[in-house]
């Protein structure tokens, strides 16, 4: 009998020293900040619709907590996991799970901009727009950043599409959406939020589920084509129908010959766009180098992405858009320039 008490105590204090233990871990985790000498912040965006898993393997991957475990236990504890809203959020290492979960909780930052990117906008345009409405001081600096290094932005950001982007430049990656911007964010925080956005919403461009002539090109490929798309046709329809004759250029190796692409180099609008203009020496002039552009044109939307991913199969080898946005296809050159004089007067 002595035995049997002897152990049922060594069993108490076991059990006793373990929870302690669990405890003590689990303290940790919630009261003492991932790094408390952080002097660093960052934009945290929690999306509408998020679960208390999402959000806290979020905080974990943005290097928020030590634990997403812990969160989880520390929120549902406390009985928040209703409590926790969606917004923009300015959080720090520094600070602890309790502060964290505070601040979710209370809903988003005061100081922000609801602001819409439209589908087609280039880098430029959209750093003028921010700058307007005072997300950023100096839209130049998101320009600048546009224009770096895919894998310097990946040493920062680590998504995985970085990997794919093939010149020095990350147009096409800033998708048009409406975002919630913090008022004087730094361009590196708006870059994030874009990238953000984009990795959740183009999943199956970089998940090999690109379908007919789109399966034989890189999903950069994929996305430089839908920039194309954007700034040349309007309807989804037409997108994936262009898409088919885009895809068809390329594999009779003829120029796309695309106007956007000489709008982009000159600026100019497309009715402004000269014989002389076809000649320029640039890597985007469609009209002179066969094959793609090097780089998207401009920041495409989901259903261009789409269009390009899933191209309608077709014959057509030509097309042309109408003053009212209307797209004629065509075969046969003839039937093109029977299309243009008769809707491009």
């Amino acid at each position: 009998m002595k035995t049997f008490f002897k152990i049922l105590l060594l069993f108490i204090i076991a059990s006793d020293i373990f929870i302690l233990a669990g405890f003590s871990v689990f303290a940790f985790r919630v009261f003492t900040p991932l790094d408390p000498d952080s002097r660093d912040s960052e934009l945290v965006v929690i999306e509408k619709g998020s679960s208390l898993q999402q959000i806290a393997d979020q905080l974990r991957r943005e290097g928020m907590i030590r634990s997403s475990h812990s969160f989880i236990v520390y929120v549902v504890l406390e009985g928040k996991t209703s409590v926790l809203q969606a917004g923009i959020y300015d959080l720090s290492p520094s600070m602890t799970v309790k502060e964290i979960t505070d601040i979710i909780s209370k809903g988003s930052i005061t100081d922000y901009k609801k602001i819409t990117i439209p589908e087609g906008y280039t880098s430029s345009q959209i750093a003028g727009l921010l700058e307007d409405e005072g997300v950023l001081s100096h839209g130049q600096d998101l320009a600048d950043f546009v224009n770096t290094s895919s894998q310097a932005a990946y040493q920062v950001y680590e998504y995985d599409f970085l990997n794919y982007v093939a010149t020095a430049t990350l147009e096409g990656f800033l998708f048009p959406d409406t975002y919630e911007f913090h008022v004087n964010s730094s361009a590196s925080d708006v870059v994030d939020i874009f990238f953000y956005n984009f990795a959740q919403k183009t999943t199956g461009l970089f998940g090999n589920e690109a379908l007919g002539q789109a399966a034989n090109y890189s999903p950069y490929d994929i996305l430089i084509l839908a920039s194309l798309l954007e700034k040349e046709v309007q309807t989804e329809e037409d997108m994936k129908l262009t898409a088919g004759v885009l895809y068809n250029r390329l594999e009779i190796g003829m120029p796309l010959q695309v106007d956007a692409t000489l709008v982009y180099i000159t600026g100019k609008k497309t009715g402004q766009i000269t014989s002389s203009d076809k000649q320029i020496e640039s890597p985007f002039n469609t009209y002179k180098y066969k094959g793609l552009p090097p780089a998207p044109i401009s920041n495409p939307g989901l259903r261009a992405i789409n269009a390009a991913m899933d191209p309608t199969p077709t014959d057509y080898i030509y097309y042309l858009s109408a003053p009212d946005g209307t797209t004629y296809f065509a075969v046969t050159l003839d039937e093109h320039n029977e299309n243009k004089a008769k809707y491009l007067r």
